[in-house]
């Protein structure tokens, strides 16, 4: 090539490859409308699934000592040290025996699946540099426990939430 013939913008500019992308053209098998909104509805599940089940983990982990817990912690961190291939096949398996496959769940279970341990390592470290004092003073003044968690506990940790979920 010569660099003539070498451009950085096209030759004329337009957007209409923008405004086909948005129309439905079953012949061609594009429906960008509809993969978004599949994708949306995936995403947002997955994201309130996961912060339901990692939050209350990762506070049980920052703040209670249980018998095992440091062996189900570093368990939950090696799933994720190990490669994402080791766990397609049974995953597979395991959707294909509840007849869940090419549904919206199978996609949830399986983002759930490689995002919780993550998740809930990211979230323990936010709750361990919070001080139980609080809690303490709240558990004394009455309040139960999930109380303590819900009004004293969360409220420090929300920016490590929603850098969680992001």
């Amino acid at each position: 090539l010569y660099r003539e013939h070498l451009t950085y913008l096209p030759s004329p500019v337009t957007l209409s490859n923008y405004t086909a992308l948005f129309r439905a053209d079953p012949v061609a098998g594009t429906n960008f409308p509809h993969y978004f909104v599949n994708s949306l509805i995936v995403v947002i599940c997955t994201v309130i699934l996961a912060l339901l089940v990692a939050v209350p983990a990762a506070y049980g982990f920052s703040r209670y000592h249980f018998f095992g817990k440091n062996v189900v912690l570093y368990g939950v961190m090696l799933q994720s040290l190990l490669p994402l291939v080791n766990f397609l096949i049974p995953l597979y398996i395991m959707l294909e025996q509840f007849d869940l496959l090419d549904t919206y769940a199978a996609l949830i279970i399986g983002y759930l699946t490689f995002s919780l341990p993550l998740n809930i390592w990211i979230l323990k470290s936010f709750f361990d540099g919070i001080p139980p004092d609080m809690e303490m003073s709240a558990r004394l003044d009455g309040a139960s426990a999930f109380r303590a968690f819900l009004e004293i506990a969360i409220p420090p940790a929300v920016p490590g939430i929603v850098a969680t979920a992001i």
